[in-house]
């Protein structure tokens, strides 16, 4: 298996669903363990950062519809101190809220960043590494003489 896996390697197409499926399969398929640990701290780093974003965003929109959904009961008309606090502290809800949802936005684009470079990497490398052994068992298996300046070149190809 291993002396088939050198000559012909996986295609890849495979290591870049391997690497879709879970980051850095494809790169520690090829073989590559160093970047296939940087790919899942990356991608375990940016799911942390939008779970964490995403969670700051709920509660921003929670306390929005608290404060929206306040209400005193009673028919009797506030002040216009009181109007202007209430709709400075929804306004200022609401822009925490837009904030947040930025952020949140953000952290999804660096998670999709982090996984597409990952599959298009596994499949790079993994394509490069198919053509370099390629190149290195068609050195393997040929045969050349230059006896003189002029050379005679032989390649047997099998």
């Amino acid at each position: 298996n291993k002396i088939l896996g050198q000559l012909f390697p996986e295609p890849p197409a495979v290591a870049a669903l391997k690497s879709t499926l879970i980051p850095g399969w494809g790169q520690f398929s090829n073989g590559r363990s160093s970047s296939g640990i940087l790919v899942i701290v990356g991608g375990l780093a940016s799911i942390g950062g939008l779970v964490a974003t995403q969670r700051s965003l709920s509660n921003a929109e929670d306390d929005l519809d608290k404060l929206t959904k306040t209400d005193t009961g009673s028919d009797v008309p506030v002040s216009i101190e009181e109007y202007h606090r209430i709709m400075d502290a929804d306004n200022e809800a609401r822009g925490d809220v837009d904030k947040k949802r930025e952020r949140r936005n953000t952290a999804a684009i660096v998670l999709g960043a982090v996984w597409g470079l990952n599959i298009l990497d596994a499949y790079i490398e993994t394509s490069l590494l198919r053509k370099s052994h390629q190149r290195a068992v068609q050195q393997a298996l040929a045969f050349e003489a230059t006896p003189n300046l002029q050379g005679i070149v032989m390649r047997v190809r099998f």
